[in-house]
């Protein structure tokens, strides 16, 4: 709506957004290498999906029996797409996301230790906050541990709001927006 130019990495299978360029995936894989080749391109890139941190190190291609026992999972961590995408250079304006349960302390830390521009934050326990609901309730945080907290709004007011702060920064950049 802002006039745009929106690349969707997703593994959603619902209808692809009218005038977004969808680069659909399966895994937390396929998304991060997606998500670096896209970034590359981009002036602004918004990391708002939850992918899994860890993902099983054998995955098997066959039921698993019970009369064979119970099996040892060993999991190994799937890429950090936000440290991939901090790590650029150029690097493009990075909006990272923390969904939280209770305090939002690892949220500061990953504000910091990522040096993103914005880092969007919710407990995701809180209620009207989160998955499931049509409210949102966050906090924003920049690199330097500066905050905003702002209040339960519609997740389309919390969008619009947070797009507005990537235009701000844009401009800051001198980036054309």
């Amino acid at each position: 709506r802002l006039g745009a130019d929106v690349v969707l990495v997703s593994s959603s299978s619902l209808p692809d957004p009218p005038g977004v360029k969808v680069v659909p995936v399966e895994t937390a894989a396929e998304m991060a290498a997606a998500t670096w080749a896209e970034a590359g391109h981009a002036d602004a890139v918004i990391l708002a999906a939850a992918v899994a941190d860890f993902r099983p190190a054998q995955p098997h291609d066959r039921k698993l029996r019970r009369v064979d026992g119970i099996p040892e999972v060993v999991f190994e961590p799937t890429p950090n797409i936000l440290e991939g995408v901090a790590a650029m250079d150029p690097r493009p304006l990075l909006v990272g996301f923390a969904a939280q349960t209770g305090a939002l302390d690892d949220a500061i830390r990953k504000a910091t230790t990522y040096g993103v521009d914005l880092l969007v934050a919710n407990d995701v326990s809180a209620a009207g906050s989160g998955f499931g609901t049509d409210t949102n309730q966050v906090t924003v945080f920049s690199p330097d541990g500066s905050s905003a907290e702002w209040p339960i709004l519609p997740k389309t007011e919390v969008a619009d709001r947070l797009l507005g702060l990537i235009v701000e920064r844009l401009r800051d950049r001198a980036l054309p927006v």
